[in-house]
């Protein structure tokens, strides 16, 4: 069933960990999840109380996000990562929890579907897509936006290292970050040239990643070099050393882009720089720490990037710590429901709260009803949202029999639509996730739907004004609802 706007779905927990670590010289803060799109809700939701706006990027692919940070910071916004044809659900969660109002897409619909843009315009977000024929021409589009008058920094097209070295003082002192191949000049850059005053050129890199031959193209050149990835993120964040706050410092692993990314935006809002860590530290960043008086650490990402003990000898100014002076505890920070993970009190009427129930007689009756739901994963999926979020499991199951009559096992798309039978995201055909995602949607979007619920207010009509466009949908789960009452006594 079709439904009004999916901005009414609710705010998720976000399960997101934090590490602490304890050391002589800094503290410092794991910022991860359990994949790239939670460890970016971690640092998004410790960067974040609220904000208009947000960028998105594509969270597997790094040539077009890799423009983004820039542009996250002219509007002081976070990036948030996603999937490719359809809204990541953590990324969906931030999108309520702050509250935006204007979502810039970076990448064309070939890595960011226009399904994107309908779900974010269903829940009554605008959009604005910076795109082109490539990765050089989209981070032209995104410079556009920027401006020059600042300069413009060039770096490679073939690899992320020095993207995101640069990123967060490109993004603090607004200057664009436009991606190169080696030998020549794209035509979208050759015109962006002839059309903008250019006061400055920074390439990151030598001539093995962008030719003096293509360089000699652009104004007041200035090379920033190095042997590698690591000792070209220290010269970057020496030359702009004036202009960095040293209080605080991200650390990011090399190994992938996409915690890097995340975690630029936020280094972006008080001009912190972000270091590149390898599986061992190298010479040159060693170097760098121990001349830094760092008071705070973030670590971007879990221990498979940057291990406790890496990240021990960095809060130690580069050497190994004592051990009995040194300290990590793992916190898992996943809030649980009851109302408190949505920062919003549980307002559904007692009848409507979780309580427990003769689970075989339900499964007798959905199995009466030939319903998928009857089994593994289903079944224990939906129970345990149900009890986390303090929502009687009756209803959400009465939710799919309306929806999805209890998803029939010999119905066509079967499998699929028992990921979602609750259809969020409009329906399973466009948010085609897992059992476990959706029913915790569906439980939130409850709690949060009768937040404002009137006293004497019938709680499914309620919930039936906001949830779907059916005028009787209410009336039809209240009876569903009374059925399976009556079935589990």
């Amino acid at each position: 069933m079709k439904k009004k706007i999916i901005l009414l779905f609710a705010i998720s927990v976000l399960i997101s960990f934090h590490s602490t670590v304890k050391a002589a010289s800094a503290q410092v803060e794991r910022l991860w999840g359990s994949d790239r799109y939670k460890t970016c809700s971690a640092i998004v939701t410790k960067g974040w109380q609220n904000s208009d706006c947000a960028v998105i990027v594509n969270g597997s692919n790094f040539p077009d996000a890799l423009s983004a940070s820039t542009l996250a910071k002219k509007y002081n916004a976070p990036i948030l990562l996603t999937e490719n044809d359809k809204l990541n659900s953590d990324t969906y969660n931030q999108l309520i929890r702050l509250n935006i109002k204007k979502a810039f897409i970076v990448g064309g619909t070939g890595v960011i579907n226009t399904s994107i843009e309908d779900q974010l315009n269903a829940m009554n977000i605008q959009t604005k897509r910076f795109s082109g024929q490539d990765r050089t021409s989209t981070s032209v589009d995104v410079a556009k936006e920027i401006g020059t008058s600042s300069g413009i920094i060039l770096t490679t097209d073939s690899s992320y290292t020095d993207a995101l070295s640069v990123s967060p003082i490109a993004a603090k002192l607004q200057i664009p970050i436009i991606l190169m191949p080696k030998d020549y000049v794209p035509d979208s850059v050759a015109s962006f040239i002839k059309e903008n005053n250019i006061t400055k050129t920074y390439v990151v890199g030598g001539e093995d990643l962008i030719s003096d031959s293509a360089v000699s193209n652009f104004p007041d050149v200035q090379r920033i070099t190095g042997n590698d990835a690591y000792e070209r993120n220290i010269n970057v964040i020496n030359k702009f050393w004036d202009k960095f706050d040293f209080g605080t410092a991200f650390l990011a692993s090399s190994k992938d882009f996409a915690d890097a990314l995340s975690g630029s935006a936020f280094a972006a809002l008080n001009g912190n720089p972000i270091v590149l860590v390898g599986d061992d530290l190298e010479d040159t960043t060693k170097s760098f720490i121990a001349n830094k008086a760092f008071t705070k650490l973030y670590i971007l990402g879990g221990t498979a990037g940057i291990s406790d003990n890496t990240a021990d000898v960095i809060a130690n100014g580069g050497q190994a710590s004592n051990p009995s002076t040194s300290q990590v505890t793992n916190v898992n920070a996943k809030e649980h429901s009851q109302g408190i993970s949505l920062n919003v009190p549980n307002n559904l009427p007692d009848s409507l709260k979780y309580t427990q129930i003769q689970e075989d007689k339900l499964k007798s009756f959905l199995t009466s009803h030939n319903s998928l739901l009857a089994e593994e994963p289903y079944f224990s999926a939906i129970l345990n949202s149900a009890e986390e979020y303090n929502v009687n499991p009756l209803l959400l199951f009465a939710i799919t029999g309306q929806e999805e009559n209890f998803v029939q096992q010999d119905g066509k798309d079967a499998s699929k639509i028992a990921n979602n039978p609750f259809n969020v995201y409009q329906s399973w055909q466009l948010y085609n996730t897992n059992i476990d995602d959706s029913s915790q949607i569906a439980a939130r979007t409850v709690v949060k739907l009768c937040v404002d619920l009137p006293s004497g207010e019938d709680a499914f009509a309620w919930i039936g004004k906001k949830y779907a466009e059916d005028g009787n949908w209410g009336i039809k789960v209240h009876t569903i609802f009374n059925e399976l009452e009556q079935q589990v006594k």
